[in-house]
């Protein structure tokens, strides 16, 4: 239970950081500008499970799992839709470059920490 709301919490974060418009640092929501360079930085990489940056090959696990997921009931990805009515009317696209692969998801590294 544990693994799996960190996972819906990264989720959640890539996200909001996926759509966040505010200038680098100015965003309140804790990891946001962390997660934009994880995402920049995955439309590059050509890594996959062996990938030193932290959370590019969670990231590209969890983002490619919520793409390709028809389960309305997804204990990870319904949540997160849910939660994002607005979104729900756009597609679930990958940022150009992160095609691949589905890898075990490394959720060794929690994304958030408590305040």
């Amino acid at each position: 239970f544990e693994k799996q709301k960190l996972i819906q919490q990264q989720l959640v974060l890539l996200k909001h950081s996926e759509m966040c418009q505010r200038p680098d640092d100015t965003c309140q929501v804790h990891y946001c500008q962390m997660m934009k360079n994880v995402l920049a930085h995955m439309k590059q990489c050509q890594a996959g499970k062996q990938c030193p940056v932290a959370y590019c090959s969670s990231s590209r696990q969890i983002m490619l799992h919520f793409t390709n997921c028809a389960d309305s009931d997804c204990s990870v990805c319904s949540p997160t839709r849910a939660a994002n009515h607005s979104m729900e009317r756009q597609s679930y696209r990958l940022p150009a470059g992160l095609n691949s692969e589905p890898e075990a998801p490394d959720m060794s590294h929690p994304t958030q920490h408590s305040s």
